[in-house]
């Protein structure tokens, strides 16, 4: 259970800080384009 917990919160923690990088390449790109 222990271990289990540690692979959740490792993969959540994978994917919000993908999904954060992904909306700031897409508000990068789009401030790019607007300049």
């Amino acid at each position: 259970m222990y271990w289990l917990t540690i692979d959740a919160m490792n993969v959540t923690l994978r994917y919000m800080f993908t999904f954060l990088l992904g909306c700031m390449a897409v508000k990068w790109r789009y401030h790019q384009h607007e300049l």
